[in-house]
């Protein structure tokens, strides 16, 4: 397949991905990855064109744990139970205390650090994955944080 047949199969997925969002308003976006390698990876850098297409809607969602609010792109990962999750973080949110240093590794789009750094702690947030990072920076400058984690 060439670059043409990715532009048709796209603004077919873009034509489904509106009458969907139309079905179920609670759908905020829709984006359309391709991964032209073989194995058992679902996302790999490598794309067609390099980029992930949005079809339809945004292409993040702003979610909330507990009272932190999270950016999560296509491709971050979340713990998928909410609720248990919500309940580990708020463990250790609970025995951070103000003014305290905290390195927070494989920090991801940044639920520990941000909780943490909410309660006062100094955060260093830390992060192999480029778009994680966008993610948790972008959580970080919408709510106004001081001292915001550095990441």
């Amino acid at each position: 397949p060439g670059p043409d047949d990715r532009r048709v199969r796209t603004s077919r997925g873009a034509d489904a991905a509106r009458a969907l969002r139309a079905r179920v308003p609670a759908l905020v976006g829709v984006v359309h990855h391709v991964n032209a390698t073989t194995g058992g990876a679902i996302f790999h850098d490598a794309t067609l064109d390099g980029s992930d297409a949005l079809l339809a809607g945004q292409a993040t969602l702003d979610e909330r744990i507990g009272d932190v609010r999270l950016r999560l792109s296509a491709r971050a990962f979340a713990q998928a139970n909410r609720g248990q999750a919500l309940r580990l973080y708020q463990e250790i949110w609970r025995t951070t205390r103000a003014g305290e240093r905290v390195i927070d590794l494989y920090t991801g789009v940044g639920p520990i650090a941000l909780g943490m750094a909410r309660a006062g702690a100094r955060v260093l947030g830390v992060e192999n994955h480029a778009q994680a990072l966008a993610d948790a920076r972008a959580a970080a400058d919408s709510t106004g944080l001081d001292p915001a984690p550095a990441w």
